[in-house]
């Protein structure tokens, strides 16, 4: 989030804050989670399964959160569908 937050500074777009608002959130919710799972662990198929699917979900909700808040897209369930779209590449888009 810092690189496209630095980009929106350098032009001068008015979408900076929802970029910083996001690195912040990112960084509340990740350094925990990185701080209580850095012991290495043996990891079973229904953890890595539980783990994919936990990513892919945080990933879109993380993704969506620069949409939401600069206000481009004001509903969140289509900030999480563009982000997704995004994630995964399908070329979907809510934004006309």
């Amino acid at each position: 989030m810092l690189v496209p937050a630095g980009i929106a500074f350098g032009f001068g777009e008015s979408d900076l804050s929802g970029f910083l608002y996001s690195f912040a959130i990112s960084i509340i919710i990740g350094l925990p989670i990185w701080f209580f799972t850095r012991k290495g662990y043996s990891v079973t198929n229904k953890d890595g399964f539980a783990i994919v699917t936990f990513a892919w979900i945080i990933t879109g909700i993380v993704g969506a959160l620069p949409f939401y808040l600069s206000g481009a897209i004001p509903n969140i369930t289509d900030a999480f569908f563009e982000s997704m779209s995004g994630v995964t590449t399908t070329g979907a888009t809510i934004i006309g």
